[in-house]
């Protein structure tokens, strides 16, 4: 049996002069939607407010002042003494965006005392609250605000304690093809607009940073070093969710702001961040030598949104709310205040630049070196983690923080292809893009030679056999029944290749994909033209190599060509009747020319009985699906 105990609170709306203001699709608040038809000749009757708090200078005619009421956050007695000096730096840090517009000390953090009569639920106070929550890395930023005027009152943000034992502990202790795939799948799903999901994204690369970063000399691991990486990883944390608290949205597009030059300059990191809000889901920067790994400052973006937000007008100002607003909303065009939330993300988005979990101007080229810098990790772990006295298990899960960097890249490269960027400007702003356009031809094929490179290359997946067989699993047992959950304790490299090389798959023929490359042909000028045969041609002649050398196809391959086959199908029979005609027609193109190449290839019998016996399967397939005698 279980106690449950419930603390409910009744709040009286507050009486207050706090002013309604108006939400612009070009920056991210969250919203308080009502609809007025006391208007007929408006064109819709939504009205909406941005979520905010009731700040306002105590003195209007100061350039700096502090506010009548300070937005005040509570640091809950259960925090640890070691972790309450981070979550109030990142609580502070918020006062760096206020006082740009002329607020001192708008924000204010105080330590809830050991004896205070007061709950930490009550929504009289806002607070930072440290859960348990064994073995999820929980944090969630939710606020409350007046459904009739959007002013917040109430914010509670929650800290899950696993989320600080992610940094001491390994990612994953042991591995299941079925969880890489769920949770592969699960990378860039449509989310909840208010759902966030920061904690869950950022705790894997906690572990592998720091693992990296020592491993490869850049940081000197010592209890030191070590401590700041946690402080300024919380200070992140707290950053995000405090952003949320404040009214702030998502803003997935802010990684792309900086190259990745700027991003791998200490000098430049150490000044501006690693990214341009921290409403993003920031990786982790792995690229300036281990000087700025996180973004522990508001970004050019975050100043902007809480311009928009909180900014008041000079006493006695003439100029109408709209107008004044609009001259703040109006610099949506500069580059480095760019923007797209979450229903711009996740398989539904359009625009390549807004993913959660990448980084730069060039997040091909971004992933492309993430992936290298984890295969170079992966080379290197039997040198600097083989230690006497360590158990073999850390072995395997180092293997995979490093191999985890694919399921990064393969989810979000694709949507290059047949990508199309997208601005918010409005009409008449000076702005030199379309709100549309078609991502230029050379970008679409580096997306699509990221996949023949390090996913369907037959020489993608190599790794040193004694590696392999020092990553055993571990064998103690714990509350979750972990060790009786494990399908395989072997270390299940095929299954984990398979999952990787699917999802690569399954996204190049995406059903949206494929319609917008369509689409895109009529939207873009003939020499800019990414055609569709262009990438079924790329596609086939990559995964199927050997057919045109005559060579023995590896373990590898067979199950990647296996796995094409069956998407060409796929994409033949549309059942569904979603993929377009000419997917449907180069489809069955191809599936007809692999399957002569395959007979003539067997017909060579200078191949070994794996090959042999996997054409004649393929063969088979390929028969049944066309209906050939």
């Amino acid at each position: 049996s279980m106690v449950h105990k419930y603390h409910i609170s009744i709040t009286r709306l507050p009486n207050s002069s706090y002013k309604p203001r108006l939400a612009d699709d070009r920056v991210g608040h969250f919203l308080t939607i009502y609809q007025d038809y006391s208007d007929t000749f408006k064109d819709i009757p939504d009205i909406r407010y941005i979520n905010r708090w009731n700040l306002k200078k105590k003195n209007p005619n100061l350039n700096l002042s502090e506010p009548v009421e300070p937005i005040v956050f509570w640091i809950e007695n259960t925090v640890p003494h070691e972790f309450r000096s981070a979550i109030k730096e990142g609580i502070l840090k918020w006062n760096l965006a206020f006082e740009k517009i002329g607020f001192k000390n708008a924000i204010v953090a105080k330590q809830m005392p050991d004896n205070a009569d007061w709950d930490p639920a009550d929504t009289r106070y806002n607070t930072i609250r440290w859960m348990i929550q064994p073995g999820n890395a929980y944090a969630v930023g939710p606020s409350r605000a007046n459904p009739f005027t959007g002013e917040i009152y109430d914010a509670d943000i929650r800290i899950g304690s696993d989320f600080v034992r992610y940094y001491y502990t390994d990612f994953a202790e042991y591995i299941d093809p079925l969880d890489l795939s769920i949770e592969e799948n699960n990378l860039n799903n449509d989310h909840n607009h208010e759902k966030c999901e920061y904690h869950n994204i950022m705790n894997h690369k906690m572990t592998y940073a720091w693992n990296y970063f020592t491993a490869t000399g850049q940081i000197d691991n010592n209890k030191t070093n070590f401590k700041k990486f946690v402080h300024d990883g919380l200070v992140d944390l707290i950053l995000h969710e405090v952003g949320h608290t404040l009214g702030l949205r998502h803003n997935f597009k802010a990684s792309s702001v900086f190259s990745l030059e700027e991003i791998s300059n200490p000098n430049f990191t150490e000044q501006y961040g690693v990214t341009g809000s921290v409403m993003d889901y920031n990786a982790t920067n792995l690229f300036d030598g281990g000087k700025n790994y996180f973004q522990t400052v508001p970004g050019h973006y975050d100043y902007w949104a809480i311009e928009y937000a909180y900014a008041e007008q000079p006493p006695y100002s003439k100029t109408p709310e709209k107008d004044f607003l609009e001259k703040i909303a109006s610099k949506s065009t500069n580059p480095l205040l760019a923007y797209g939330t979450d229903e711009d993300a996740g398989s539904r988005g359009i625009d390549p630049y807004i993913n959660r979990r990448d980084m730069t101007s060039n997040p091909i080229e971004h992933y492309a070196k993430r992936i290298e810098l984890g295969n170079q990790y992966i080379n290197s772990i039997l040198d600097n983690f083989e230690k006497n006295g360590q158990r073999y298990p850390k072995i395997r899960s180092l293997f995979y923080e490093g191999f985890y960097e694919y399921y990064r890249g393969v989810a979000s490269v694709y949507k290059f292809i047949g990508g199309i960027k997208h601005s918010r400007h409005h009409v008449g702003q000076k702005y030199n893009d379309l709100p549309l356009e078609t991502i230029d031809l050379a970008t679409q094929k580096a997306a699509l030679d990221f996949y023949k490179k390090y996913i369907f290359d037959k020489n993608a997946f190599k790794f040193d056999s004694e590696l392999l067989n020092k990553m055993a699993p571990e064998r103690l047992s714990d509350l979750e029944g972990s060790v009786y959950r494990m399908s395989r304790l072997d270390f299940p490299l095929h299954s984990v290749v398979k999952s990787v090389q699917k999802s690569s798959l399954r996204r190049l023929f995406d059903t949206r994909t494929h319609n917008r490359i369509i689409d895109n042909t009529i939207k873009t000028s003939e020499e800019q033209v990414f055609e569709l045969s262009y990438l079924f041609n790329e596609i086939s002649e990559s995964i199927w190599y050997e057919l045109s050398v005559t060579e023995d196809i590896n373990s590898f391959r067979r199950q990647l060509q296996t796995m094409h086959i069956e998407y060409l199908i796929k994409a033949y029979e549309n059942k569904n009747e979603a993929f377009p005609n000419d997917s449907q027609s180069l489809a069955r193109l191809h599936l007809s020319l692999i399957h002569t190449k395959i007979n003539e290839m067997i017909a060579e019998k200078s191949i070994n009985d794996y090959t042999l016996a996997h054409l004649m399967k393929v063969s088979d397939s390929i028969k049944k699906s066309l209906d050939l005698e």
